[in-house]
């Protein structure tokens, strides 16, 4: 179970209001190079609208809602999960920080325990479970499995096909089957 200094730590933040739901659509947005929703974005950039989506879903849940709030949220949640589920997405809103950056669609499944800080680049194939906790600036590459309560630095990048089950260093790379680190960022503070 993580910690509120854990999610401190991590750089680990929600959706509070709306300057932070447009905050984090700049961001996210931003992390794929474009400066607004692109128009027919569900057709043309599938994963743009599901990144938008889970923002919506987040800041919904962030207000108190009356009755029909409380419906639209759950109609929102309900259009996500189906939309996450023909694109191969098991995420559930509130678990990243801005600036998500989700490269390639098909089965990638985060653990709603699980919480990343800003920054995270996630590719296909990615299995996160348990309840880790992921510093800022991470990229877990195509196949990558993070198991069990670990804590995952800042600047850190999982090489395809690795499994974490250790904490991992701030600035390490790491890859294998168990992770091992290959190599540290020498401008990496200890952490």
């Amino acid at each position: 179970m993580t910690t509120a200094a854990d999610r401190a730590r991590s750089g680990y933040r929600r959706i509070e209001s709306r300057a932070d739901f447009l905050e984090f659509l700049r961001l996210d947005l931003g992390a794929r190079g474009l400066t607004a929703v692109p128009w027919l974005c569900s057709f043309r950039r599938p994963l743009v609208a599901y990144t938008v989506m889970m923002r919506r879903v987040e800041y919904l849940q962030s207000k108190r809602l009356g009755f029909f709030g409380r419906s639209w949220l759950k109609w929102r949640l309900w259009r996500l999960k189906m939309y996450g589920a023909r694109l191969g997405l098991s995420m559930v809103p509130g678990t990243f920080g801005p600036g998500l950056f989700i490269v390639h669609h098909g089965s990638i499944v985060i653990s709603s325990e699980a919480r990343f800080g800003s920054r995270t680049r996630i590719h296909s194939c990615v299995n996160v479970s348990g309840a880790p906790v992921f510093g800022d600036d991470v990229y877990l590459g195509p196949g990558a499995v993070v198991v069990g309560d670990v804590d995952v630095g800042d600047r850190v990048r999982v090489g395809a096909n690795s499994v974490v089950s250790r904490p991992v260093k701030t600035g390490s790379t790491v890859l294998g089957v168990p992770a091992r680190v290959i190599k540290v960022d020498s401008n990496a503070e200890d952490g």
